[in-house]
């Protein structure tokens, strides 16, 4: 007489985890495209304008550090005020779209595992007090380091910088820095070199600070480096707690309009009555405040149930 054996249940298997390691390579090819894009666009625009510039004023009188220091003016004056937001909207629209063709055969569904995921409850909400207070704060600090003896030559790099945002079509330029500017830097770091850590069980907060220094990097001046490090830090920590670069992506669009608005809009009034010791205090302790503020509101948050996480 045979024996009637029940079948045990399978077991699901355990998906294999991704080796921490693995997201070294990952971020590299994220950064490759990243800095491809740009150089890219840079380059079909900047050589045409350069072999025009030298083939119609420089002659052969003018030794190769005058040309060099003739067309490294001219390329600031000139080329970078004028060109600058349409490589970063053009850059923008290459990268993302070589990035999404990656993530599409890589780590489908793309835009999902690059970020664009239902944000935690409230979350958005200090994007906006953050970018407001973030960018009073840097200011102020930027300030006062940019006025110390020895800074002229970065005072005069920034001065450059700020020419080359504002451009002379302030529409243009209000898009490259609000919308293409912060689209493509939070799908990249905050979105796909963040998703490649997290994929590696790589600790947060190690994650965090990776993420903010390669950001920084990118940002090529010394005194850029060291606030977009930090704006990198803290949009990373509201990347972990919110799920999500919707509120990334908010906050970054804010700050750059906020800083974008005090270039071409600043009212010399209103400089005059701001810039005065006693109110750059306060407003630098007030603005230290809110970040403060904002940054444990966001640590206070219940951490998301595992299957709300599953289902948004």
């Amino acid at each position: 007489m045979t024996e009637n054996r029940i079948p045990s249940p399978a077991v699901p298997e355990e998906p294999a985890k991704t080796p921490r390691w693995r997201f070294i390579p990952d971020t590299l090819i994220y950064l490759a495209i990243f800095l491809f894009s740009q150089l890219l666009v840079s380059l079909l625009l900047c050589l045409p304008y350069s072999m025009a510039l030298i083939s119609g004023e420089l002659t052969e009188n003018v030794s190769i550090n005058e040309a060099t220091q003739i067309l490294t003016e001219k390329l600031y004056s000139e080329f970078l005020p004028v060109y600058t937001p349409i490589i970063s909207i053009a850059s923008t629209v290459i990268g993302l779209g070589a990035l999404w063709l990656i993530l599409r055969k890589t780590d489908p569904p793309a835009l999902k595992n690059a970020g664009f995921t239902k944000p935690e409850k409230n979350t958005v909400i200090y994007s906006l007090p953050l970018a407001l207070a973030l960018q009073i704060f840097f200011s102020i600090l930027l300030g006062a380091i940019l006025a110390m003896p020895g800074m002229e030559d970065t005072l005069r790099q920034m001065n450059d910088y700020s020419s080359a945002l504002e451009g002379p079509d302030k529409i243009l330029s209000a898009v490259a820095l609000v919308i293409a500017a912060p689209l493509n830097e939070e799908l990249f770091f905050r979105g796909a070199i963040m998703r490649s850590m997290e994929k590696s069980s790589l600790n947060p907060f190690a994650a965090v600070i990776i993420q903010a220094l390669l950001f920084g990097v990118f940002h090529e001046l010394p005194i850029r480096i060291f606030y977009a490090t930090l704006l990198g830090v803290i949009l990373g920590i509201v990347r972990i707690k919110s799920r999500s670069i919707v509120p990334c992506l908010v906050l970054h669009a804010l700050f750059n309009c906020c800083a974008y608005w005090e270039e071409a809009f600043s009212d010399e009034t209103a400089s005059l009555i701001l810039s005065s010791a006693p109110v750059q205090i306060a407003l630098f302790v007030f603005s230290a405040l809110i970040i403060t503020s904002c940054l444990i509101l966001l640590f206070r948050k219940k951490e998301q149930d595992p299957e709300a996480q599953d289902e948004a």
